[in-house]
């Protein structure tokens, strides 16, 4: 690429004894083809990286050591990243924007290269290599090398995960182990009350059963904050989940602290007709106690295969890689949602003119549950459905990933104003034969194998 080319990018421009170097309105050179021009992209960042920035954020250098001794240490080419916003109003941004224009024809054709990543919210970035890449070797070459790098980065990011899970078992078999003393518990309620080991509530009524304490609360756009008390009862693999909201959002008058769980006390359980009940008493420290039963099956010895490490790391890569996808799907619908007017307090009038608008509350994971070891996975989304600014309308989705599926599977929704409570979806339960979640509607089982 002719050096030439390159230094008329710019101009030179003083401005009050200033001096900087602004795009050149006279540079109108047509590439051949965008390899060409992404060519020239790159000898023009290396020749003027230290005169002036290119985009909204060029990290082609960082600071190394503290306050009057730190100093600019420059990276090597392979760690330079760049990003920007399109459409934007920031001076970095539409800088970036021009550039692209001038060398491209037009932002857009350089955004949807391969190797420009898409971050939501207008955000593009792109690494310094892999624009080399395609430079050098084309679009279908990048695009190989973009998934070997995904699949590497996903599996190492399992490997990772897989052994944090397994060390965190470990020290959560160990405190169960001191707790337990020379209590037996099967294997089955054993991986059910694990996540619970450090909860003082957790009280182990028999080999297969136990019962803990749990709560949540919940709020929204209006209102205050709504608390529900939860007690979860395990029965070898089955699990149920009762709650009882004491606090209510809107009105003090309408709170119910007689409802509150404040301990759990005696746990009977007693066999009949291939049912086991079990009866919870329910503390609260204020108001009487009370008493609430549990059915369950009589507990079977489980089938389920246990994974071996390498499978574990292999399905946990194959549930990041399925998180990734159904969230870039939830946000790329996010994007094209219209904008929300802007609601005011009650006695302020919207300011004369143009109107204030806010987007819709961005997609997220409202929870996860995950047992590598049996390869199941389960995990809710949250999107906002409707523009209503002052009474939003939320939908929650389940998704459930098995070992050994291609894609994870949407099971369940429930969605709702946030006046009339919201959405409302929460997984109870997870094992090898079902997965057990709560809805408005109530309980509901769905069957991972027929």
């Amino acid at each position: 690429m002719a050096k030439t080319l390159v230094k008329n990018l710019f101009i030179l421009v003083v401005v009050e004894g200033k001096k900087s170097f602004k795009l050149n309105p006279e540079f109108n050179h047509k590439f051949r083809s965008e390899q060409t021009a992404t060519r020239f992209l790159i000898e023009a960042i290396r020749f003027w990286r230290d005169k002036r920035s290119f985009f909204c954020h060029d990290l082609t250098w960082k600071w190394e050591g503290k306050d009057k001794d730190a100093k600019r240490v420059h990276l090597p080419e392979e760690e330079w990243h760049f990003s920007y916003k399109t459409p934007s109003d920031c001076g970095g941004c539409v800088s970036g924007q021009k550039i692209l224009d001038k060398i491209f024809g037009d932002r857009q054709k350089f955004n949807a290269l391969p190797f420009v990543t898409y971050h939501g919210d207008r955000q593009y970035s792109f690494a310094f290599d892999l624009l080399k890449h395609f430079a050098e070797n084309g679009h279908d070459s990048t695009v190989r090398l973009i998934e070997e790098r995904k699949q590497v980065a996903a599996r190492k990011k399992a490997e990772a995960e897989a052994e944090q899970q397994r060390k965190l078992r470990e020290e959560q078999n160990a405190k169960l182990s001191k707790r337990l003393g020379d209590t037996m518990v099967n294997d089955e309620l054993r991986r059910q009350i694990l996540p619970y080991v450090d909860k003082e509530s957790l009280v182990i009524a028999s080999p297969d059963v136990a019962a803990v304490l749990t709560s949540r609360s919940e709020w929204g756009s209006s209102g205050g904050i709504g608390y529900y008390d939860q007690v979860r009862v395990f029965c070898g693999s089955q699990a149920d989940m009762k709650e009882w909201q004491w606090r209510d959002r809107y009105s003090a008058s309408k709170d119910k602290p007689w409802l509150a769980v404040h301990a759990i006390g005696a746990v009977k359980v007693s066999k009949k007709d291939n049912k086991v009940n079990v009866e919870v008493e329910l503390v609260n420290n204020r108001h009487s106690n009370r008493t609430e039963t549990y059915t369950f099956d009589t507990p079977m010895p489980t089938t389920a295969k246990i994974l071996s490490m390498k499978e574990q790391a292999a399905f946990t890569a194959q549930l990041e890689k399925e998180v990734a996808r159904i969230t870039e799907d939830l946000n790329r619908l996010w994007e094209c949602k219209p904008k929300m007017v802007a609601s005011y307090p009650a006695g302020m009038s919207m300011p004369v003119g143009t109107p204030t608008y806010v987007p819709y509350r961005q997609p997220s994971i409202k929870q996860r549950e995950f047992h590598p070891e049996i390869g199941v996975a389960a995990f809710v989304t949250e999107e906002q459905i409707d523009h209503r600014v002052s009474d939003p309308q939320i939908r929650h989705e389940l998704y459930v990933l098995t070992a050994g599926s291609e894609k994870a599977e949407r099971k369940a929704e429930d969605h709702g104003y946030g006046r009339e409570g919201g959405a409302f979806l929460t997984i109870l339960e997870i094992g090898a034969e079902r997965i057990i979640i709560n809805t408005k509607s109530g309980k509901e089982t769905i069957l991972l194998r027929s």
